[in-house]
């Protein structure tokens, strides 16, 4: 199982990256639950899609590094650090990141999403949705 579930994480990270948002989209379960440990709130693929268009629009050579990945019962843990420059002022990002999603059928179901807001909000305002 350990492939398909990392094939769904690659793929999904993969599509951020790039600003594939229609592939993200197709990789989210269309009731999946999004979360954040800055805002405590739940919400859907497509509030987390409009977050990640104005990261793609606002962060230039977007991109993750340090990856670690496990498999977890149901799905997957992923640690990495996120990277790029911030159109307009040249800021370096730099936010490291932990995230735990369930997958189901090749989708994810559910996404929780943890990083210092502090260290993100220096920069550009991650996860503010």
């Amino acid at each position: 199982m350990a492939d398909s579930v990392f094939a769904v994480a690659d793929g999904f990270f993969d599509a951020v990256a790039s600003g594939e948002l229609d592939k993200v989209a197709r990789i989210y379960a269309p009731d999946a639950i999004i979360w954040h440990n800055t805002d405590n709130t739940v919400k859907g693929p497509a509030v987390n899609i409009d977050t990640l268009r104005w990261l793609c629009a606002n962060v230039e050579n977007f991109r993750y590094e340090d990856v670690r990945q496990i498999e977890i019962p149901g799905g997957f843990l992923r640690q990495h650090v996120c990277r790029g420059r911030v159109k307009g002022s040249g800021q370096e990002l730099t936010v490291p990141i932990a995230v735990v999603a369930q997958v189901k059928d090749g989708r994810i179901t559910r996404l929780e999403e943890y990083f210092d807001s502090a260290q993100g909000a220096k920069d550009v305002p991650l996860g503010a949705e």
